[in-house]
């Protein structure tokens, strides 16, 4: 029988990570709070983004609808290699609002669900 060389066919980005989640709470690191009691899941908040195309798609975000330049801001947020997965690492007020990832390639667009950063001034027990 004939063998497809499944590499060579172009497929639209599709989203192949975990669900984010529609709110995602963050704690803002203030000097001098007791931070030893507050987990570190609050201080370092992840946005999963990773989609699967051909050819391999390239990410974009957006928050509150406008363009989110990662680049800008290299001292409170990357992204890791090979996927739009967002890690925040310096969460401030400014943070806060909704965030969406899209994965395009030639071949199409793929859209993630929004999800929000809110900051928490609450502690929550997990």
């Amino acid at each position: 029988g004939a063998t497809v060389d499944w590499a060579s066919i172009s497929t639209p980005p599709r989203f192949i990570h975990e669900p984010n989640g529609p709110v995602l709470y963050y704690k803002v690191e203030k000097h001098g709070t007791e931070q030893s009691k507050t987990p570190d899941n609050l201080f370092h908040i992840t946005i999963r983004c990773i989609a699967e195309g051909n050819p391999t798609p390239s990410y974009h975000w957006t928050k509150d609808e406008k363009p989110f330049n990662v680049a800008m801001y290299p001292e409170k947020v990357l992204q890791k290699p090979g996927e739009g997965t967002l890690v925040f690492t310096k969460l401030d007020e400014s943070d806060a609002g909704r965030y969406q990832c899209q994965a395009s390639n030639d071949n199409g667009t793929a859209v993630s669900l929004p999800t929000r950063l809110e900051q928490t001034c609450t502690f929550f027990r997990v």
